[in-house]
């Protein structure tokens, strides 16, 4: 999973940011069975009226909530779009696995 892109975050942090969802992005696509996450790429922008809202120091539990629903929402549309790669997920650590017959 990357970090959501922050604007309020100092210049350098963005750029190490950045670098470390390419990095992510890549180590993803070398791995198979996997998949990113990508906030960096499709979250939000953290921007101030966002901080503003959402946070107090830390996240409010309205902003766990936002954060948790962009989590499961980005994980339905990866089930959603790669359904044959999920199908025996019901059947992980067993000995079993589904088959037509």
């Amino acid at each position: 999973m990357t970090t959501p892109y922050d604007e309020t975050r100092p210049e350098e942090y963005m750029k190490r940011e950045d670098e470390l969802a390419e990095a992510i992005r890549k180590l993803a696509d070398k791995t198979t069975n996997a998949y990113v996450i990508d906030l960096r790429k499709y979250a939000p922008t953290f921007d101030k009226k966002f901080k503003d809202t959402f946070f107090c120091g830390h996240m409010t539990p309205a902003g766990y909530m936002i954060f948790a629903k962009m989590i499961m929402s980005y994980i339905d549309y990866i089930i959603r779009s790669n359904p044959a790669d999920f199908a025996q997920v019901g059947f992980i650590g067993t000995p079993y696995k589904y088959r037509k017959d």
